[in-house]
């Protein structure tokens, strides 16, 4: 009987537990959410100038080489309007070059004005053959791929924060989470504060991607650590201290760690040298100029439903001339999945030629049908 009276406790017990602790997960993923939109709605827009370093430990799976492994200069400006959910990131900064086996210097302006992500890079400023780019321009949904991921503290300190179901892509910055998407994992203390510890549900991603985010309550939810796994593999870790600002706890500096393979490939430091807020901007801030003699490649993404592979946009090159006039020199059509290309960018799914007759035969076979019902109608009439 005691036997009986212990085991309906315990399970009494775990019930009430059960009943405590879920109202206690959710209230942290609502103080995440809400936080995060405390930090949208600190301002209009920012900028960000920062300065740092990167060291390369690896190549290939191979130690980096004396030359690779020369620490790397980085300098760089980034603007983002978060009412307009548009940003321009000016860079200027060391890279290894493969073809010349030295470090170069690479000087370029990211931006997304809200129609277009666009890529520029200075003739003059950077080492480029006579047939590159100066200006790449990307449209369409998803157009561009990722923002770099070395940027992401700044983004996610105004609320913008990036997962692997809510990528930060140049259309579709993160504002809005679902509550599923995170998993309180518990607490732990790191660099002198205590953690609340999230992980990611991959809900629409590919499976076995998620994050880790370790997040500062009493600084409105601060992610002072940041880890992205393949499986049970970290790729890129973020580590990131913060300081007090009228305008609440920002960034003043981090470390990104980038990983393949279990091992280390290089670390990326930067530090917030200047913080400005709600700056006069304008739309052209976030358009860059085309000017004559330019070299222009333009890719356009398909929307998605149209069977066409996002990873082959349809892409044409141009040239400006002395009027301004874009001068086309090549031009490729979108590509389905199965391989095929059209110039004007409307073509089918592959396999979908089987579709069309049954179609084709579904019509054939009601017309005839209706002609038959008619057929017959008039016969009983003059019968």
């Amino acid at each position: 009987m005691n036997n009986i009276r212990t085991w309906v406790w315990r399970i009494v017990a775990g019930v009430l537990l059960v009943g405590i602790a879920r109202p206690a997960e959710a209230q942290a993923v609502e103080r995440l959410l809400a936080d995060l939109k405390k930090r949208h709605a600190q301002a209009q827009n920012v900028r960000y100038t920062l300065t740092g370093v990167r060291e390369v430990k690896r190549s290939q799976d191979k130690p980096a080489g004396p030359e690779r492994s020369k620490p790397q200069a980085i300098r760089a400006m980034l603007t983002i309007d978060l009412a307009n959910k548009k940003y321009r990131l000016e860079s200027n900064e060391q890279i290894f070059s493969e073809a010349d086996g030295k470090v170069i210097r690479r000087v370029g302006t990211h931006a997304y004005d809200g129609k277009a992500e666009q890529h520029f890079l200075p003739r003059d400023q950077n080492a480029m053959a006579p047939n590159d780019p100066d200006l790449i321009l990307a449209t369409g949904p998803l157009g561009g791929g990722e923002v770099d991921a070395r940027y992401h503290p700044v983004f996610a300190a105004h609320g913008v924060l990036p997962t692997v179901n809510k990528a930060l892509m140049p259309d579709q910055l993160p504002v809005d989470h679902d509550p599923d998407e995170f998993v309180p994992r518990g607490e732990v203390a790191y660099a002198g504060r205590r953690c609340t510890v999230f992980r990611t549900e991959p809900l629409n991603t590919v499976p076995g991607l998620t994050d880790e985010l370790w997040t500062d309550p009493a600084r409105d939810s601060a992610v002072l650590r940041k880890v992205l796994y393949s499986g049970k593999s970290p790729t890129c870790r973020l580590d990131v201290e913060f300081q007090g600002t009228p305008h609440g706890w920002l960034p003043k500096s981090w470390t990104v760690t980038w990983a393949f393979g279990g091992k280390v490939d290089k670390i990326e430091r930067l530090t917030v040298t200047n913080i400005e807020f709600d700056l006069p901007l304008h739309a052209d801030d976030f358009t860059l100029p085309v000017r004559p003699g330019m070299i222009i490649l333009a890719d356009q993404y398909p929307s998605p439903g149209t069977g066409l592979n996002p990873a082959y946009p349809a892409h044409a090159k141009y040239q400006v001339d002395e009027s301004g006039r874009w001068v086309e020199l090549e031009k490729k059509g979108f590509t389905t999945f199965g391989g095929q290309v059209t110039d004007e960018g409307v073509q089918l799914p592959s396999g979908s030629t089987r579709r069309w007759w049954w179609i084709a035969g579904g019509s054939v076979l009601v017309i005839g049908l209706g002609a038959l019902i008619v057929w017959r109608y008039r016969a009983r009439r003059s019968t």
